[in-house]
């Protein structure tokens, strides 16, 4: 028997265009003037991108997936822990702290822009080393960084 990995497109509005990438895929950006660009520079090798929101305001877009770093513009490489956020006005990936312990598997946002993290996870590790037991689902204030 044969495996067969499936894709789906993904498409994410933002305040300066349009997130497009297939799961297990790097990510795309189309801005308003309908150029394709990228968003950073992709994922770490082996790592996939299970799912995508975007903030209530539309600028910053979180993925959550396989992946323990991403590659910004300049080509630096950015340790993180399955989850991330790529703000557009910035152009640059932004840490959540240290992430979660485990693959992320779905990420919403609210009017408030908390975020909300489903996933394989135990825990998250803040800035500080400290670290939060979760049991698969955790919450991330990006107004106070927690």
């Amino acid at each position: 028997m044969s495996s067969r990995r499936r894709s789906h497109l993904l498409l994410a509005p933002l305040a300066a265009g349009l997130i497009a990438g297939s799961i297990g895929m790097n990510l795309a950006h189309a801005s308003t003037t309908l150029a394709w660009s990228k968003v950073g520079d992709g994922f770490n090798p082996g790592g996939s991108v299970f799912d995508l929101a975007v903030s209530a305001n539309d600028d910053t877009l979180y993925a959550g997936g396989s992946f323990l770093s991403v590659v910004q513009q300049s080509g630096a490489t950015l340790s993180v822990g399955h989850i991330e956020q790529w703000r557009a006005a910035d152009d640059s990936w932004l840490p959540m702290g240290k992430g979660v312990n485990d693959w992320a598997r779905a990420v919403a946002t609210s009017a408030d822009d908390t975020v909300y993290v489903g996933g394989n996870f135990d825990f998250a590790t803040q800035r500080t080393d400290d670290t939060v037991a979760l049991n698969l689902i955790g919450r991330w204030r990006s107004s106070d960084d927690t």
